[in-house]
């Protein structure tokens, strides 16, 4: 059974969404600037409720990193978190020049997933999102969660090389 999104802040508060898949980081160069991660906007009623619609200012972009290599989020890191047993970074972007946004990063402190199963509850996310948002979210809409990856050769001489899959990908919500 799916889950429809937008889910309202207020839902996630209470309960729990629960994402799992598994990745496999087949080959990558080693100078690549590479993550896989997992990308969400929480969003005003008024962007929610109106596909179509860009986030600005009062809304929030969300990164949970499970790999990474040769980068850091964007911003600059505001504190630590525990979530799911493990230590994360938690990094913060005021976008202004990006359209208005927040951006809060997830980035793993001292361990990461190249190959493996990946579970963990988004709700403990989004919780810990509203400790480092400069705005309240709790009236806010989560859009959907994507999982995928950013890379680029700035610092790599030019080699984009690399091989990997997902599988597996499923939400609960409980």
């Amino acid at each position: 059974m799916g889950v429809n999104f937008p889910i309202s802040v207020s839902t996630l508060l209470s309960r729990n969404l629960y994402v799992s898949f598994s990745i496999n980081i087949e080959s990558l160069h080693s100078s690549m600037n590479f993550n896989i991660a997992a990308d969400a906007w929480v969003v005003r009623s008024s962007v929610a409720n109106s596909p179509g619609t860009s986030p600005g200012s009062g809304d929030l972009e969300i990164m949970v990193w499970v790999y990474s290599q040769n980068l850091n989020p964007a911003g600059r890191k505001v504190g630590e978190v525990t979530i799911g047993g493990r230590t994360w970074e938690v990094w913060r972007e005021d976008s202004v020049s990006w359209g208005g946004w927040q951006y809060i990063c997830f980035k793993p402190k001292g361990w990461s997933i190249r190959s493996g199963y990946v579970s963990y509850n988004v709700a403990d996310f989004i919780r810990a999102a509203r400790n480092y948002a400069t705005f309240d979210i709790s009236r806010h809409y989560l859009l959907g969660w994507e999982i995928g990856t950013e890379w680029g050769t700035s610092s790599s001489g030019g080699v984009a090389q690399f091989r990997w899959t997902i599988s597996g990908f499923s939400v609960r919500l409980s």
